[in-house]
């Protein structure tokens, strides 16, 4: 899990790093998770057979954090956020939610997406 972590932090930090000192565009941490988070849910979207290799790591990934998501979190006390989404600037408060994902349902985050977002409730023995 801690590789994952990691390797999500870096790449949103990398993400970052392009846009600001080469065009003078601002991207925040929360454009930028949004951007990894959905690409790997499009890779497990696909399946394993059409990308492979990316099988082991599903049960880390961490979910897209979104207008939808965060109004679906809403009914399991998600907590807030200091400001839009989407403009978020420290990784920190980022990872805080992702962390709280993780402790508040016994599912990989991904098929607690995955469930919100298709709609569908979360069954309560899943819900810590």
């Amino acid at each position: 899990m801690d590789v994952f972590d990691n390797w999500h932090e870096r790449t949103c930090e990398s993400l970052i790093s392009v846009f600001f000192p080469n065009n003078g565009y601002c991207l925040f941490v929360g454009q930028a998770q949004k951007w990894v988070n959905m690409t790997m849910k499009y890779i497990f979207t696909v399946d394993e057979q059409r990308i492979p290799g990316f099988d082991p790591v599903y049960a880390y990934c961490h979910v897209p954090l979104d207008n939808i998501l965060l109004e679906k979190f809403k009914k399991y006390g998600f907590p807030r956020l200091n400001c839009a989404w989407s403009r978020l600037d420290k990784y920190d408060e980022y990872f805080e939610r992702q962390k709280w994902v993780r402790q508040r349902f016994s599912l990989a985050p991904m098929d607690v997406e995955f469930f919100l977002w298709s709609g569908k409730e979360i069954s309560p023995e899943h819900v810590r």
